[in-house]
């Protein structure tokens, strides 16, 4: 039998990917819809070198309040990170790669329901 990811198994996912250029934070928003909690259950992540200030963040709104998550990256990666962070009802969820300076590119892509 095949093992099925647990993000398929829970249900339909939604997906968001970014690659830009070179010295170019990678960002991509699953936007508010009108009576939706976006659940962020999965980022990966990677630069094509170490980066300088490499950071992975997390924004959107839990409980009225506008927070951000920070994750600082050291390493090329791959690397993946795993969520249940849960938006309120209409809010954006934002997940950003920061930019790795110079001629580091990152990639980004994240799933969510």
């Amino acid at each position: 039998m095949r093992n099925i990811p647990s993000e398929i198994a829970e249900g339909v996912m939604n997906w968001l990917s970014h690659e830009p250029a070179a010295n170019t934070a990678a960002t991509k928003t699953a936007s508010a819809t009108e009576g939706v909690q976006h659940v962020l259950k999965k980022v990966w992540y990677s630069y094509s070198e170490a980066p300088t200030g490499g950071k992975l963040t997390v924004e959107t709104t839990i409980n009225g309040t506008a927070v951000t998550f920070n994750f600082h990256i050291v390493g090329t990666g791959p690397g993946v990170f795993e969520f249940d962070i849960v938006a309120d009802a209409n809010k954006d969820l934002t997940v950003t790669l920061a930019a790795g300076a110079g001629t580091c590119a990152g990639t980004l892509t994240f799933c969510y329901r």
